[in-house]
């Protein structure tokens, strides 16, 4: 797989873990016009997962969104509590649920234009 790391596909991937774990019928999406509350740690943890993918798009699922993790505490200068998530009342990781996910991210990846997130990728077609 070939990872590029550009802010257009740091945003596409940011928006799709975060519109996997929103339910969509709340109204919370992530789109062109709709940010989330939590975007700067959804956009560093997405470049985290861009940079772990290329550096070994084999790794187990777990290490990669452990090292998008530490790499988005590192970015924010934030702390252990930073990636956990209030969602429909429960706490979540962020990092936890995108190892849960992790196909549906190299899917992305490999075929964006499956997916509403791929309007985000400016430079898809490069």
């Amino acid at each position: 797989m070939i990872v590029t790391i550009t802010p257009g596909w740091t945003e596409g991937v940011a928006a799709l873990l975060y519109n996997i774990l929103y339910d969509p019928s709340s109204g919370q999406r992530w789109t062109l016009t709709h940010k989330s509350d939590d975007e700067q740690w959804f956009l560093a943890f997405a470049e985290g997962l861009l940079h772990a993918l290329q550096a070994d798009d084999l790794a187990d699922d777990r290490i990669l969104a452990s090292y998008a993790d530490l790499f988005a505490r590192h970015k924010l200068h934030t702390g252990v509590w930073s990636e956990v998530l209030v969602i429909d009342q429960k706490y979540i990781s962020l990092s936890s649920e995108c190892e849960k996910h992790m196909h549906v991210v190299k899917n992305f990846l490999n075929h964006p234009f499956s997916y509403d997130e791929s309007e985000l990728v400016v430079d898809v077609g490069r």
